[in-house]
């Protein structure tokens, strides 16, 4: 047996299993098209979103389940909670997108102006939804190598994420993104304010493009 997981974290958690633990590990990720999923114009992203340019945008996804606690909605809707309490931060200034196949009226309530997307199933307009956000926040407390984090970062928009799972793989703190404390709300918070208030946010988007073409696409893999 040789065996190929997608990311660090699972090639380490391998190493627990008492048939496979001794077994020749390699880490081969997914990869994804980046010829489908690269950035856009924002501000013309934004105007195809009907969103106002100049606004702070903050994306995310939902899952269906509500059962689906792994996926951590509570802390993005308390790290959204902190933050719109915090000096420095207008909130007419910042829009929270949302998209996934929940119906709007079992959304929760946000301190934000929210623009439901709903289901997108053409890539290449979801390309468009990801280019026209500032920020991607995954609040998902166990995950391998979620695509909509590579989606995000093809996409030239930085990720706001827990640390864990294979996100470390994919999101380089403070380099194209934002890697926050497991579990801690006031720390996803603090990602968000770290990228609002960042000076050369063209910089970080530059870098979030970048760390997918060099380690994640296909000639690569």
């Amino acid at each position: 047996f040789h065996i190929v997981a997608p990311s660090n974290w699972m090639a380490g958690s391998v190493k627990f299993s008492s048939l496979l633990g001794t077994r020749t590990t390699s880490v081969i990720p997914n990869t994804i098209e980046t010829n489908v999923f690269k950035p856009y114009v924002k501000t013309e992203a934004k105007k195809i979103l009907k969103i106002d340019p100049e606004k702070f945008v903050l994306m995310s996804g939902f899952m269906p389940s509500k059962n689906d606690k792994h996926k951590g909605t509570p802390y993005l809707i308390e790290a959204l909670e902190i933050l719109s309490r915090r000096k420095g931060i207008d909130k007419k200034k910042i829009e929270l997108v949302i998209f996934g196949n929940k119906e709007n009226t079992e959304m929760p309530e946000f301190p934000f102006k929210t623009t439901f997307l709903g289901t997108i199933n053409k890539d290449e307009h979801l390309a468009k939804c990801y280019s026209a956000a500032d920020a991607f926040i995954t609040p998902s407390l166990e995950d391998n190598l979620p695509n909509t984090v590579m989606e995000s970062l093809a996409c030239a928009t930085p990720v706001i994420a827990f640390t864990t799972g294979g996100i470390p793989d994919m999101v380089k703190h403070q380099k194209n993104g934002y890697l926050a404390e497991y579990q801690n709300a006031e720390d996803l918070a603090n990602g968000i304010e770290w990228l609002y208030h960042r000076p050369n946010k063209e910089e970080i988007h530059k870098a979030a493009r970048l760390s997918i073409l060099t380690d994640f696409s296909e000639e690569v893999i």
